[in-house]
């Protein structure tokens, strides 16, 4: 009896080992992410669009309707919900930092139960955790991209490795609608991840299983683009319709792969995904899989680099196939390097050149002591507060802006006629314009509302005006 139950308690004894050190790393990661992010600052990041949403959600407007806004609205009333709890960017940020991290030990359950491979997963996962393009700043300062990963490994944690019962298919479907409900591109991952668990198990009751979520799934789309006017058009439509914002080719967009420091991370994956599609009948699906969400990144005709993190866990698993693939030549040629001697070689060439640009940023790049200045002195000035394309400076000092439609997406819009705006600087008692909303306003408006608002000069770069309305004025200055 023992000699049949020892290898299994040795297998599992390994595990612990492995997922004991993977909590570690994660640890250390988010520790130094952490460390200094009270004082860090990025005020041109998205997370000022998601959060500001939010908060206009909880005012009773409804987006695509009474506001603009690009994607799904399930993240956006998440963060603007925890906003409404908790008042503070900072807790937002931490608690994102430690789901991104921590998400890395369920991706290492995943891994390791589609490859049986524990080598395969800790190498995968680690450059997970050192994914340049989302840890440099994507983690510390809320990013959409991010938040779906963790929710999809969600997802394939309760659909590979605790499948069974109610609450594994409750915990599954969830995640499905709100991965699905925030970016319509996550459809993609969602269809194709499940199609290739479904081609692993080969059991009706996978079929049945995944073929019941999408249904749901889509009897919830189907609702929700009929409650909610122009979703469809807004969320769907206009990512293959708009003028992309980059001027770049498709091919062009590939360049990311091929330089700067994700380089090493996007050519091994990229290339043992397309050699596992080619040699190895085994892992061909899940390969295709992986190596069509990858693909999927150039779909939109809007463009950003980090895009292609979309992929995160395509790339993440094509990592993992790199060392099957080693184990593959090793039983063909004896004369091959051990596998873990190149897995280990790799991880050190990869680890030299990434780790010291993310130590970099996490402890002192992203440090701005005068943007936590302006926020302090907002919080003393009169709301509502009119701003255009840095929101996160209103929200950071939990102030209300001036309702309009573009309010959470000005970026991303055409400037407005001058009349229009000038309406809106009379709803204001304060209009706070950082350098990108001087650069994005008429000179002319920016001359009549010094001439008709008294102006705090403290921040270079900054321009605060104040009303002098009597509206204003019973509000105010602290």
């Amino acid at each position: 009896m023992d000699n049949v139950t020892l290898p299994a308690k040795r297998e599992n004894d390994e595990d612990r080992i492995i997922l004991v050190a993977i909590f570690v790393i994660s640890s250390i990661i988010a520790f130094l992410q952490i460390l200094f992010l009270r004082g860090a600052a990025l005020p041109g990041h998205d997370e000022g669009v998601y959060v500001e949403a939010g908060r206009m959600m909880w005012e009773g407007l409804m987006p695509y309707r009474d506001f603009s806004y690009m994607h799904g609205p399930v993240f956006p009333l998440i963060l603007g919900t925890g906003f409404q709890l908790t008042h503070s960017m900072f807790l937002l940020r931490f608690i994102f930092v430690l789901l991104t991290c921590f998400s890395a030990i369920p991706l290492y359950q995943v891994i390791q139960r589609i490859t049986k491979d524990r080598l395969a997963a800790m190498f995968s996962v680690i450059f997970f955790l050192t994914y340049y393009e989302v840890m440099r700043y994507g983690t510390r300062f809320i990013a959409e991209r991010p938040f779906l990963t963790v929710l999809i490994i969600i997802y394939l944690y309760f659909g590979i490795v605790r499948p069974k019962g109610w609450f594994a298919y409750a915990c599954q479907l969830s995640s499905a609608i709100l991965v699905f409900f925030s970016h319509y591109q996550s459809a993609i991952l969602l269809l194709l991840f499940s199609i290739a668990i479904i081609s692993t198990e080969r059991a009706p009751r996978a079929i049945y299983r995944y073929f019941s979520m999408g249904a749901i799934v889509s009897i919830i789309f189907i609702a929700f683009i009929t409650l909610f006017p122009n979703s469809f058009q807004s969320t769907i439509l206009d990512h293959f319709q708009k003028i992309q914002v980059l001027p770049l080719t498709r091919t062009q967009r590939l360049i990311p792969l091929i330089s700067g420091y994700d380089a090493v991370f996007y050519f091994l994956s990229v290339s043992s995904l397309i050699l596992t599609v080619a040699t190895q009948r085994k892992w061909r699906i899940w390969a295709l899989a992986m190596l069509t969400i990858i693909f999927s990144t150039l779909l939109p005709r809007e463009y950003y680099v980090h895009y292609h993190t979309f992929a995160a866990l395509a790339y993440t698993m094509g990592c993992a196939f790199f060392i099957l693939l080693l184990r593959e030549a090793k039983k063909i040629w004896m004369m091959f390097p051990a596998v873990e001697i190149l897995a280990f070689s790799v991880l050190t060439m990869r680890l030299t050149i990434v780790l010291p640009p993310l130590v970099n940023d996490w402890l002192w790049l992203r440090l701005d002591p005068t943007y936590y200045q302006i926020v302090n002195v907002l919080k003393t000035l009169p709301e509502p507060i009119l701003t255009f394309k840095e929101p996160i400076y209103a929200i950071d000092s939990n102030k209300k802006i001036v309702q309009y439609y573009w309010r959470a997406t000005a970026r991303s819009y055409p400037r407005p006629p001058e009349k229009e705006l000038d309406m809106l600087a009379q709803q204001a008692c304060t209009i706070f314009l950082p350098k990108p909303d001087q650069q994005y306003l008429p000179k002319s408006l920016l001359e009549k509302w010094a001439n008709n608002h008294l102006e705090i000069k403290r921040f270079q770069n900054v321009r605060i005006f104040l009303s002098t309305d009597s509206r204003c004025l019973q509000k105010g200055v602290n």
